[in-house]
């Protein structure tokens, strides 16, 4: 695998090349860095993941950042966005706004606050039990915005940093599982939807 920074931005590459991308999006104050390790676990699986370096770390400032990733690799025929945090809410919001560039979106304990429900893409919500957000995140109010039939998943244990590596969360709760095991949950089931969204593209 290549493992590439430019700009701040990390693109991994598996070694076989791949024609199904994730763009995944930071979560607040977070730097791309604080998800390398799930994200290069996700590439391991032989898919291009790229995690786009945010103006102050704040995805806010340039929801619009997948349009020009997705520019920079023609390679890529299938594309999934997803994000942690608040880079979910804006990766919700470049579906909502782009609804042909993408073929999939990925939350990571986040829930979209624009309306994506008829986009067409293959969705799917991750969230920790103990998450002080889960409540929202699993309310019919957000779930309401996303295409029908889109999977809610409840980590049992989970909570809301260890989605990624970073530590000085606000107002989360300890998890009663281990990061590793919420990351491999979460690479789990994000690998499936990229295997998926790839196998509806042939």
């Amino acid at each position: 695998m290549t493992v590439m920074q430019a700009g701040g931005t990390i693109t991994m590459t598996p070694s076989a090349g791949a024609d199904t991308g994730l763009i995944l999006y930071p979560g607040a104050k977070v730097p791309p860095a604080g998800y390398a390790v799930p994200a290069r676990a996700i590439a391991e699986q032989g898919y291009l993941v790229v995690i786009p370096s945010m103006p102050l770390n704040f995805a806010v400032l340039n929801a619009d950042a997948a349009t020009g990733l997705i520019g920079e690799h023609p390679e890529i025929t299938t594309w999934a966005i997803g994000g942690h945090s608040l880079g979910g809410a804006m990766a919700g919001q470049f579906v909502a706004t782009h609804p042909d560039a993408v073929e999939g979106l990925v939350l990571w304990a986040a829930y979209t606050a624009s309306d994506t429900s008829a986009s067409g893409v293959d969705a799917l919500v991750l969230y920790g039990s103990l998450d002080s957000g889960a409540a929202k995140i699993s309310s019919d109010q957000y779930t309401a915005l996303l295409p029908a039939d889109t999977p809610i998943i409840e980590i049992e244990g989970g909570n809301h940093a260890n989605f990624g590596s970073y530590t000085g969360q606000p107002n989360d709760p300890p998890a009663t599982i281990s990061r590793e095991a919420q990351q491999a949950r979460a690479v789990a089931d994000t690998v499936a939807l990229l295997q998926s969204i790839s196998q509806g593209s042939d």
